[in-house]
């Protein structure tokens, strides 16, 4: 996918289309939308930067399951987490390339999550990093794309639009610093269910 805007911000938003094997996606998408029933699933909640999180549906709603590499009830929960932190390093290399031309000393994954997004659901302006959320560079692999709505939209931090909207797309994975510089949007589902795996490194 090209990306055109004259904003210089755009310059460290990657998208990378067939980010993964398709027989896996569709295997991953499979347990995210059966949702077993031994997965841990939440309502998905905010940190206001006091290290406390809390549901508020005005601003975020949706559903959450964590994906572990330990104590998880679920082997597949396992399987899927451990795979996707080496696909996101993967990733997480390649695009320290393209942006910084060398790599970053110490790169590591500290959080990986299955997100559920239902008829409108949605997450309005955002940012993934704070005083609680040590986060550096930000991934999102959309795992599905037939559903309406729910776009990703990347702002200007002063608050214009720099007309940067990445329709979903399945096994799309888009990367962009978690920073104050890269406000955030998922717009409102309006038919369907989103499915994406979330993840950050620090």
């Amino acid at each position: 996918m090209e990306i055109k805007s004259s904003n210089l911000l755009v310059d460290y938003v990657r998208v990378f289309d067939d980010a993964i094997d398709e027989k896996l996606l569709k295997k991953i998408y499979r347990y995210a939308k059966d949702k077993p029933y031994f997965c841990k699933t939440t309502d998905t909640t905010i940190d206001e930067g006091t290290g406390e999180e809390k549901v508020d549906k005005q601003i975020r709603s949706g559903s959450v399951e964590p994906l572990s590499s330990i104590n998880s009830p679920s082997m597949t929960n396992t399987r899927i987490c451990n795979f996707l932190t080496n696909v996101f390093l993967k990733y997480g290399e390649k695009y320290l390339y393209l942006t910084l031309g060398k790599p970053m000393m110490g790169f590591k994954i500290n959080q990986v999550e299955l997100l559920r997004y239902s008829e409108k659901d949605h997450f309005i302006k955002h940012v993934d990093a704070g005083p609680s959320n040590h986060r550096t560079l930000s991934f999102i692999l959309m795992l599905n794309e037939d559903y309406k709505g729910g776009v990703l939209e990347i702002l200007s931090p002063k608050g214009e639009s720099i007309n940067l909207k990445i329709p979903g797309k399945a096994n799309r994975l888009v990367m962009f610093p978690s920073t104050f510089m890269y406000p955030h949007v998922v717009h409102p589902i309006e038919q369907g269910e989103r499915f994406t795996i979330v993840a950050w490194a620090q």
